[in-house]
């Protein structure tokens, strides 16, 4: 698990974290590179490699935004 951190720029901590909440999911997660970044003071946006941008209000639930990340991954728009 270092290894990988190091060799992504990642903290390990961080990734055991990913690690841990995932749980069971965790061996058939992938990770994309994106950037997340406000959109005004109420609104994320999320841009992946592709182009495609996500924008969502703050306060989003973590659970929605998820389903609605891995939709967007499976319609192959990332």
């Amino acid at each position: 698990m270092s290894a990988f951190a190091a060799e992504h720029g990642l903290d390990a901590q961080r990734v055991y974290l990913w690690r841990r909440r995932l749980g069971a999911r965790a061996e058939r997660t992938t990770f994309r590179e994106v950037v997340v970044r406000a959109a005004g003071a109420d609104r994320l946006e999320i841009v992946f490699p592709s182009g495609t941008t996500v924008r969502v209000p703050a306060g989003f639930d973590d659970d929605s935004l998820e389903r609605l990340l891995v939709a967007v991954s499976r319609a192959g728009a990332c």
